[in-house]
């Protein structure tokens, strides 16, 4: 069978400077080099995961390291980078210098925008969602997307596909969780149909260290020790998906990508070139607490024992500072400060987990349905 789609992997276990431009610039020679993706005089949109103003070694953005090397590469093949995203919490900038790309820039004379512009894009997709994305990214020639390999409470992972999500600016993510409410296959429908309006021509990831756990925000770091690389995010996120030993279909986006006809979903239709699969595989990854059984359970037995058998955030209060951002940011405004303590009114709650995403002192925790806490307890 031939296989026309490529995935390139390689190993790259700390992000030393020397080591990481190596190994980005091992991985474009295997598809083809920087120049199958950008030409003298393009503009490049450099998409990295900027999601809070945290520190490098928190691995909640794409490392310093990763983008440094990336945007060499552009420079070298003429091309005119810049680095832009809108973040949920915080904005690009603030979030590039507290995580160091902010100098990283500034050592290359690249500019960190912010995405002011929303341009409604067309009438509403297959997802029922009409399309409103930042004019910045639509505007850019060459788009190159640097999403970070982290879990995620909604959709269990964010990889290529969700990465572009952050072309969609500030309070419109919120409109937009709400819109699919507790329907995340509509949601991821609509992830898949921003992926596709706006086409990356290239797909890095950084996996040198990864976000297990409570991820996008509030997970744990653990090293991971790879670098993969796509012009296909699809086809990158199922292999992934393989690498942590997981049914890519698992991924609502992969799910949604495979009914729309986007990329490449199949294995057996995907090329991995570079590091051999074995040689990198993704050990006892720690999912999730939020994820929990809607995925296998018939609908009507899902109606009857909702509330049992899914996951809904919860406030630590020794860690809680009330300091309101997840108040701000619901979607479904169910959270309340009453007195010392955060009140969340589950049967409104659509379970984006957007607080616990962007909670900045990760006081959002997640409370289990009991059935599904008693199903996790006798799997393990």
């Amino acid at each position: 069978m031939m296989m026309t789609t490529q995935v390139a992997l390689t190993s790259c276990q700390d992000y030393e400077e020397a080591a990481v431009e190596t190994s980005v610039r091992n991985l474009l020679d295997l598809l083809g080099g920087i120049g199958a993706f950008v030409h003298p005089g393009d503009s490049v949109l450099i998409k990295p995961n900027l999601l809070a103003p945290k520190p490098s070694g928190s691995a909640v953005n794409t490392h310093p390291a990763v983008v440094r090397a990336v945007l060499k590469q552009v420079l070298k093949a003429g091309g005119r980078p810049v680095i832009g995203d809108s973040p949920g919490l915080g904005s690009a900038k603030k979030n590039a210098v507290r995580c160091g790309i902010d100098k990283i820039a500034r050592d290359l004379e690249v500019p960190i925008i912010e995405f002011r512009k929303s341009v409604l894009v067309g009438k509403a997709g297959k997802s029922g969602f009409p399309l409103e994305l930042a004019e910045e990214a639509l505007n850019a020639n060459v788009i190159i997307n640097l999403p970070k390999l982290k879990t995620h409470g909604q959709v269990l992972m964010t990889l290529g596909v969700k990465n572009m999500f952050g072309c969609v600016i500030g309070i419109r993510k919120a409109q937009w969780h709400l819109k699919a409410g507790v329907n995340r296959d509509a949601f991821a429908k609509m992830l898949v149909e921003i992926y596709t309006t706006l086409s990356p021509a290239l797909t890095l990831m950084d996996g040198i260290v990864g976000m297990e756990g409570n991820g996008p925000g509030s997970g744990t770091p653990r090293p991971i020790g790879l670098l993969a690389a796509s012009a296909d995010a699809v086809a990158l996120d199922a292999v992934i998906m393989h690498l942590m030993g997981m049914d890519p279909l698992r991924l609502p986006t992969l799910r949604s990508a495979k009914k729309l006809g986007v990329g490449e979903v199949s294995l057996n239709r995907i090329e991995i070139l570079g590091e051999k699969a074995g040689k990198i595989g993704i050990r006892d990854f720690k999912w999730p607490e939020s994820a929990d059984l809607e995925w296998r359970i018939p609908d009507f037995v899902m109606k009857m024992l909702k509330s049992s058998l899914s996951a809904y955030p919860e406030s630590d209060p020794t860690l809680c500072k009330q300091c309101e951002v997840c108040v701000k940011a619901c979607p479904q405004q169910v959270i309340k400060i009453e007195g010392d303590h955060l009140r969340i009114d589950t049967r409104r709650c659509i379970r984006c987990f957007c607080c616990q995403e962007l909670c900045p002192h990760g006081a959002m925790k997640t409370r289990q349905g009991w059935l599904l806490k008693r199903i996790k307890k006798r799997s393990l």
